[in-house]
């Protein structure tokens, strides 16, 4: 799979979990073997949040420390520490435990019960003290992604992209 992500120009492939509580440690060390060949083709590999062993900050960096790899790096999600916690577990706080690990971000907003496919900045994520509370802990810069938009018509989607890349224009300029 390293081969082909690299022939494909990828940067990074993102994992977005770490099995069950019986395969943890197996997957842990899968992952610390593929490491070195990873960078070696210039692909970092991207744990992002996402339930199970790594539906937290803390859980995340448990994974991160256990690998001990600089080419297993985090994206964090605060759209999907809400989701997973049954929207009890604020990312502003959450994300404190992450401090000095995150290289990106799923700019992923949530509304409760259970809805993540809206546009950001229109749920209870608080961007704003996330972004500030991010850069704080040592994620200045790095990718962004805009993961999930409100759903429509293809007019609507374009019209939900913008509003997100101002409303992420806009977060990202209030913490400079």
């Amino acid at each position: 799979m390293i081969d082909t992500w690299a022939a494909a120009g990828a940067w990074s492939a993102l994992v977005s979990s770490l099995g069950t509580p019986q395969l943890y440690d197996r997957y842990c060390k899968v992952l610390a073997e593929c490491c070195d060949y990873a960078a070696e083709k210039e692909v970092a590999i991207v744990l992002k949040p996402h339930g199970g062993m790594c539906a937290t900050g803390a859980l995340c960096r448990k994974a991160i420390q256990r690998i001990a790899h600089e080419s297993f790096t985090l994206m964090y999600d605060p759209g999907n520490i809400y989701y997973y916690s049954n929207g009890e577990i604020d990312p502003v706080r959450d994300v404190a435990a992450v401090d000095g690990l995150v290289t990106s971000m799923s700019v992923k907003d949530y509304k409760h019960p259970k809805k993540v496919a809206i546009t950001p900045g229109t749920g209870q994520v608080d961007f704003p003290a996330l972004m500030t509370r991010l850069a704080k802990g040592g994620f200045t810069h790095g990718p962004l992604l805009v993961e999930t938009l409100a759903p429509g018509d293809p007019a609507h989607t374009l019209q939900e992209a913008r509003k997100a890349r101002k409303f992420v224009e806009r977060i990202c300029a209030a913490v400079r």
